[in-house]
C-alpha cells in the first residue's frame, strides 16, 4: 500500500472513532431514563414513589422574609463536585444516594456543560491515542 491509502485509513478509522465515542457517550445518557421506564413498568426497584401529604405540604409553605440570604464564594468547590460526579458517572460507578445527593446540589446546565467538555477531551485523547499509535 501506498501513503495516501494509509492517511486514507487512518481518516477513516479516526471517524469511526469519533462517531463510536459520541455514540457511547449519548448511549450512558440514555441508560437513565431507560432503566427509569424499566423500573416502572416491571415495578422492581420503585424509584418514583409518591407521597400523598407532598402536595399539601408544598401548598403549604410561604416565604419567610424576615431571613436574609448572602451568596457564598463556593463556585470552586461546585465546580470540583461536579467534575467528580460526571467522571463517575463516565465510568458507571456511582451509587444510588451519591446520585440523589448530586440531583440535589448540583445545577443540570453544569452537569451538561462538565458532560460535553469531558466527552470533548476524550474524543481528543483518542485522537491523541491513535495519532501515536500511527506515527
Amino acid at each position: 500500500m501506498i501513503q495516501t491509502d494509509f492517511k486514507q485509513l487512518n481518516k477513516t478509522m479516526l471517524a469511526k472513532l469519533v462517531v463510536a465515542s459520541f455514540v457511547m457517550f449519548g448511549f450512558g445518557f440514555a441508560m437513565v431514563p431507560i432503566y427509569q421506564k424499566i423500573c416502572e413498568v416491571t415495578g422492581l426497584n420503585v424509584l418514583t414513589q409518591r407521597d400523598e401529604r407532598a402536595e399539601e405540604f408544598a401548598r403549604n409553605t410561604q416565604v419567610d422574609k424576615s431571613r436574609s440570604i448572602e451568596p457564598s464564594a463556593t463556585t470552586g468547590q461546585n465546580l470540583l463536585k461536579t467534575v467528580l460526579a460526571v467522571a463517575a458517572s463516565f465510568f458507571g460507578v456511582r451509587g444510588s444516594k451519591a446520585h440523589e445527593a448530586d440531583m440535589a446540589r448540583l445545577k443540570p446546565v453544569h452537569v451538561i456543560i462538565v458532560g460535553l467538555l469531558m466527552a470533548a477531551l476524550f474524543v481528543l485523547s483518542l485522537l491523541l491515542i491513535v495519532q501515536l499509535v500511527v506515527r
